[in-house]
């Protein structure tokens, strides 16, 4: 079996982190409607970031630049550390959450994400168009 092509290969990687910052994005507005985001900061930051992982996924869709990679990155990252904080010390004024299986799935969603850097920036590095 010959070896994908850097093109080919940069594609797969593009389009499998495009729906992760999708999927991720949809359980973050999700559980944003399923609070109060006045009364609620977590569900004010699941709003926030469920909008911006729209707008990134957009942005990586139409121009694949590297702004628009960074943006999926700190939005996994972001998320990875909101769910490990939530279930360590707890959001303020509320105890340390138990798990459940959205959070594992957005924790894995953000890992995965967060881990897709070192392909971004080799993709900046082989002049990825802007």
């Amino acid at each position: 079996m010959a070896p994908l092509r850097a093109s080919t290969r940069h594609r797969l990687i593009g389009g499998g982190s495009t729906a992760a910052l999708v999927g991720l994005s949809a359980l973050h507005l999700l559980a944003a409607s399923a609070g109060d985001p006045r009364r609620d900061p977590s569900a004010l930051v699941s709003a926030v970031l469920g909008t911006a992982g729209v707008l990134a996924a957009l942005r990586l869709v139409t121009a694949r630049c590297f702004e628009s990679r960074l943006a999926m990155v700190l939005i996994g990252a972001a998320t990875l550390v909101g769910v490990c904080l939530t279930h360590t010390i707890g959001i303020p004024g509320a105890a340390a959450a138990p798990w459940d299986g959205r959070d594992l799935l957005l924790a894995g969603l953000a890992a995965c994400l967060t881990a897709s850097w070192p392909a971004t920036a080799r993709r900046v590095a082989d002049g990825c168009p802007r």
